[in-house]
This record gives structure tokens, C-alpha cells and sequence, in this order.
């Protein structure tokens, strides 16, 4: 049933062969091979990942695809080459994202000189991610008069040079 199925973005595999469907509220990463249309879904999450919702992803260097959490439990990587997922959790009270549930939300995730970056959306933190061992570093200080509540609503972000952009969600102004 396709109006089952809800997606929330996609990205090109590496090797640009195929590119994977982000599931945001559904349970399976869908691959669309571009050489012969066909399409593949992948479940089977992590146990650990409770409410497997995504909201983005991103591509290493590596080929993995990593999932940026909007309600699940846990960022997740997908190896194309073994099919396989691994659960990288980190979520507590008092760590990235007190309250659980939404405070987990990020906006996507992009590739950033070699680290996977997980941009914040409801979360009031970036996530670094080495997707060598899967490592996690948070940073959550804004600048001063910055106002984090609102601002870090974004629904995308992107990378350029050494710099991730966040666009409003909920803005006064329109930048240029």
C-alpha cells in the first residue's frame, strides 16, 4: 500500500548506482537501482532501534548510509555492499537530547570533511559522527543571543568548504 509508505528524503549511493529512499514514517530503506529501475526494501532494523522514523541521510566516504533519527532510538548505518544495519545509540536524559521522543529530531545529515554531521531540527544539538567506529561527539553551544528554540527548526541542511547551512524553518526575515 504506497499511501503507507512515507518517506522523508533520499541519497545517491556512492558508487552512483542506485539511490536509497529515507523512511521517515514506514520501516524500510527502499534501494532504486538506476541501471535497471528495480527497487529493494531493507527492514529488519537493529533491535535497539525503537520507532524506526529517519528524517535524512547521509553518504561516507566509505559507501555506509547513515540515518539521521527524527524519532527513532538511534542513528543507524546501512552497508550496501553486506546489506546490513548497525545501531549507533546515544540518546539519555542528560546527554544530546533530554525528553527523548522529538528532542531526537535532526534535520538530515551531511558528509562533512570525512565525518557524518547530523543536523539538528526539534534536537538542540549537532551530532559528529566518525564513521569509522561510529563515535559520537555532541555540540550544542549556540551563540550568545541565539535562539536555539526556535531557530534550530530547520527541516534540511548542507554542507560547503568547512561550513554546514541550516535554512529557517520559521523565520521573520529571507536571506539571499
Amino acid at each position: 500500500n504506497p499511501s503507507a509508505s512515507h518517506f522523508s528524503g533520499a541519497v545517491v549511493a556512492k558508487d552512483e548506482s542506485a539511490f536509497f529512499m529515507i523512511p521517515q514514517f514506514t520501516n524500510k530503506l527502499v534501494r532504486c537501482k538506476f541501471r535497471d529501475d528495480s527497487m529493494q526494501s531493507f527492514g529488519g532494523f537493529p533491535t535497539s532501534v525503537v520507532d524506526p522514523s529517519f528524517f535524512g541521510g547521509a553518504v561516507a566516504d566509505d559507501g555506509g548510509i547513515w540515518l539521521a533519527p527524527w524519532g527513532a532510538s538511534a542513528i543507524v548505518r546501512f552497508d550496501p555492499a553486506k546489506e546490513t544495519m548497525d545501531a549507533y545509540t546515544f540518546f539519555d536524559e542528560t546527554g544530546c537530547c533530554p525528553g527523548g521522543g522529538l528532542r531526537r529530531a535532526f534535520a538530515g545529515a551531511v558528509n562533512l570533511n570525512g565525518a557524518i554531521w547530523m543536523c539538528p531540527a526539534l534536537s538542540r544539538s549537532f551530532v559528529r559522527v566518525n564513521p569509522s567506529n561510529g563515535d559520537f561527539r555532541t555540540y550544542s553551544q549556540w551563540p550568545e543571543g541565539y535562539d536555539v528554540s526556535l531557530a534550530a527548526k530547520s527541516r534540511s541542511c548542507s554542507a560547503t568548504g568547512d561550513d554546514i547551512w541550516l535554512p529557517p524553518y520559521e523565520s521573520q526575515a529571507h536571506l539571499l
